[in-house]
């Protein structure tokens, strides 16, 4: 009697054990699953703010050029202005 409820409780702490790792892989695959996705997702929103710094930097670019050359019309004007008068 002894022996079968040894073997009882035995069986069931086996089981028990059974679960417990099935539970932590299941929630080491959903942790590693949200790893990948975070990666993912960082990844492409690293490669979105690269392009939106490029495209800030020529928009940049261009802006100066084109304030230098109003400038340089704005000047050219006023002195074609003065040499008219």
């Amino acid at each position: 009697m002894k022996q079968q409820i040894i073997d009882t409780l035995e069986q069931q702490s086996q089981d028990y054990k059974t679960r417990i790792e099935m539970m932590e892989t299941t929630r080491n695959q959903a942790f590693e699953k949200q790893l990948e996705f975070f990666e993912s997702q960082r990844h492409e929103y690293n490669a979105k703010i690269d392009k939106l710094q490029t495209e800030n930097l020529d928009k940049d670019r261009t802006h100066a050029s084109l304030s230098h050359k109003h400038e340089r019309m704005a000047e050219d004007y006023e002195r074609k202005n003065r040499d008219l008068t």
